[in-house]
């Protein structure tokens, strides 16, 4: 039951939207390198490599104060026209 409450109250409100499509953006990141650590012939030095890129990929992301589009809209708000 708490889950259910939990779950509308995130698609109810703008905040919990501005926040889901965040993390369906910073997911990208993460999805790439996972992909590339699945290979089956993937050596521990390969994901170490692979880890290495992903740090990277969100130091810059932070240091640019990358923001994923869904979550600038939300931000901005509607369009004035």
């Amino acid at each position: 039951m708490a889950r259910q409450v939990i779950i509308q109250e995130l698609f109810s409100n703008d905040c919990g939207e501005m926040y889901l499509c965040f993390v369906h953006g910073q997911r990208a990141l993460f999805n790439k390198i996972i992909l590339a650590m699945e290979t089956t012939k993937a050596s521990a030095t390969d994901i170490a490599i692979e880890v290495k890129k992903l740090k990277s990929n969100i130091e810059e992301s932070c240091n640019n104060k990358f923001i994923p589009q869904g979550a600038k809209k939300n931000i901005q708000g509607p369009r004035r026209e």
